[in-house]
């Protein structure tokens, strides 16, 4: 397409999105090239016409000023600014917190949840297939591959699976079709922490039987309990890659006001054992050069040999 206004923003396996930028709000346009898939773009373009949920990407018609020409048949939906889950996780200089991942998780599974009293099975649910809004509230969309069930089925069951791993890959910022298939978790002494990482094994854990697994009630009454564990934490991301709060101080020993300072959450659980590691290191020459213990110092003291330590392991995290 040679229209300036027209911006491609993503490919697929079942058609090309692109922006139509002249609207306001901007429009997305999905198209397919193969004429093999147009009958599943026209499923598709049924089953938006027919959900109606905040965090369903919603259908929109045809602008009556605007002709198509080209192969394929067209679906116009609505624009997420943000644009794919995928493309936040891996977005180096947005920081989350805990509880952004837990909100994020509730409106998943709260989508599953009216997804089922339709008796729909989305069956691709994948950070690639959920979207963000500028106000970063989560929308699932792509239904290319949904399908109908009957009210005695399971099958919606790998909805909850697929939900599992994408707050897993939130929570550890990894791509889980890079990890060989093992659910790694790293050792927490946080008790909510602990909590979401059980629930995810739950959901997705292959050493558990499908029956034991839970359901989408199961993890949405998890969820709503492990809301409030996380009440206190900022929700909305920010985009800085020196965060000005920390998620629980607790997990790592430090006092109140090292709050302020710590450019770390649990997004970055990867490098916890790092930093925690590089603090330790810190703090050992650090008394010995002046022969104390941490008894003996005072929390103004301990907090600048922290705060030193961890502005030391950013500016050595940026050189990498």
């Amino acid at each position: 397409m040679n229209d300036q206004s027209i911006i491609k923003i993503g490919e697929g396996g079942y058609g090309d999105a692109f922006l139509l930028i002249k609207y306001k709000p901007p429009l997305v346009m999905k198209v397919v090239d193969e004429i093999q898939n147009l009958e599943k773009q026209e499923a598709e373009m049924r089953i938006l016409k027919s959900l109606v949920h905040e965090n369903i990407v919603r259908f929109k018609d045809q602008p009556l000023d605007f002709v198509y020409a080209g192969p394929g048949f067209p679906i116009f939906m609505e624009f997420c600014g943000e644009g794919s889950l995928r493309k936040v996780i891996t977005d180096v200089i947005l920081s989350y917190s805990m509880a952004s991942v837990v909100k994020w998780g509730r409106e998943i599974f709260i989508v599953l949840e009216y997804l089922q009293s339709k008796r729909i099975v989305h069956r691709d649910i994948k950070p690639d297939n959920i979207f963000l809004t500028e106000d970063f509230d989560l929308k699932v969309g792509d239904f290319g591959v949904f399908e109908k069930f009957d009210s005695n089925n399971q099958f919606y069951k790998c909805d909850v699976y697929a939900a599992g791993l994408v707050l897993w890959e939130m929570i550890m910022r990894r791509d889980w079709n890079k990890t060989n298939g093992y659910m790694e978790f790293p050792s927490v002494t946080s008790v909510d922490v602990a909590g979401l990482f059980e629930l995810i094994k739950n959901c997705s854990s292959a050493n558990t039987n499908i029956n034991d697994r839970y359901d989408v009630e199961d993890a949405l009454n998890q969820l709503e309990i492990i809301k409030k564990s996380f009440s206190s934490l900022i929700a909305k991301p920010e985009r800085k890659r020196h965060q000005t709060f920390l998620l629980d101080v607790e997990e790592i020993g430090c006092f109140d006001c090292l709050k302020e300072y710590i450019g770390l959450t649990y997004v970055y659980l990867s490098e916890l054992g790092i930093l925690l590691e590089i603090m330790q290191r810190f703090l050992r020459g650090w008394l010995d050069e002046f022969t104390y213990t941490l008894d003996d110092v005072d929390e103004s003291e301990y907090c600048k040999a922290m705060r030193t330590a961890i502005e030391n392991f950013w500016k050595t995290r940026e050189l990498l």
